[in-house]
């Protein structure tokens, strides 16, 4: 009985520091991060909106953490691609992901794509808010919203774009289109926004809906004309762009937000130095200069706000998807 209760003894004393020297372990690599370098995840293709926040961010936790944020772009399965790939990576903060609204709740919610957001992510953090507009080429002919839908019910293969299908973009244009008899135009889905300008460009497409920064270079040099804009007011950045509100159509609103994510098992203290990061790089200067040249309106968020933003939003999507079948 004394030599059973010696071993005992050894046994919890050895368990005891076994799992001191673990939860040491777990804080020094908490205190010493990041050691190495990060991967940021773009889920869209390269040069479009959330590949130029990415890339913005990075360099801005790069000198402010003292290691390289490498951003990498995979692309594919409106965003499917690189949620799956950020789920699937080793849960230590050495790969985040910039996420939206749409790989985050309506592409899991419309096919078994192999994540539940809720359940396999945690946020860090918001960092932006966009509207979503309308565009077409300035020498179109098309003056405004309701001429393109006019030139739509005169031409029923007329195509619009998207940087993805599932996205929000495509689910808020799609159910404003099925409300209209007279109006039919085929969807065509990108693999990002800088694809679907692109297309718009090469008059491959006749419109596109997306966030409105993707216009913004060819807004400004005249060759894109926006007929319409997300929002209750008009944008400072698109002065001359009414509202769908204003044009009578209030069923087209809201828009997409960008932020970062990291597989659910990341230490909270690893989630919270980048954070905290995150919020100091939007209050630099110089990232403020290049979000506002660029039309990226920043708009922090912390992690948990985002986390429950993201477990409405997959609920309330998933309901209404689950009615539209």
């Amino acid at each position: 009985m004394k030599t059973s209760h010696i071993y005992s003894l050894i046994l919890a004393l050895c368990l005891t520091f076994s799992g001191l020297a673990y939860a040491q372990a777990g804080q020094e690599a908490i205190d010493n991060y990041p050691n190495r370098s990060v991967t940021i995840i773009n889920p869209f293709s390269p040069g479009g909106s959330s590949d130029i926040q990415a890339r913005i961010i990075s360099e801005a936790l790069q000198r402010n953490m003292g290691q390289a944020f490498n951003v990498i772009s995979k692309k594919g399965g409106a965003g499917a691609v690189a949620m799956l790939a950020a789920k699937n990576a080793k849960p230590d903060g050495y790969t985040m992901i910039l996420t939206c609204l749409g790989p985050c709740s309506l592409t899991p919610n419309r096919a078994n794509v192999g994540y539940n957001t809720p359940k396999d992510f945690r946020a860090i953090a918001r960092i932006s808010l966009f509207p979503f507009a309308v565009a077409v080429l300035a020498d179109s002919g098309i003056e405004n919203f309701n001429q393109l839908l006019e030139y739509a019910q005169r031409n029923p293969n007329t195509t619009f774009g998207t940087c993805g299908a599932g996205l929000m973009q495509h689910v808020l244009f799609s159910d404003f289109l099925s409300r209209q008899p007279d109006a039919s135009m085929q969807h065509i889905p990108f693999n990002g926004g800088a694809e679907a300008t692109s297309a718009l460009l090469g008059g491959h497409v006749a419109a596109t809906v997306q966030t409105a920064s993707e216009y913004l270079p060819h807004y400004k040099s005249g060759t894109l004309r926006l007929l319409a804009i997300t929002g209750d007011e008009r944008s400072p950045v698109y002065p001359d762009v009414p509202t769908f509100k204003e044009l009578g159509y209030e069923t087209i609103t809201g828009g997409t937000w960008f932020g970062f994510a990291v597989p659910k098992d990341t230490p909270e203290g690893i989630i919270l130095k980048l954070q905290n990061a995150i919020k100091d790089a939007l209050n630099d200067s110089e990232v403020q200069s290049r979000f506002e040249k660029a039309a990226i309106p920043a708009r922090f968020l912390s992690g948990p706000e985002l986390d429950v933003i993201i477990s409405s939003e997959y609920k309330s999507f998933g309901k209404i998807l689950k009615s539209s079948d």
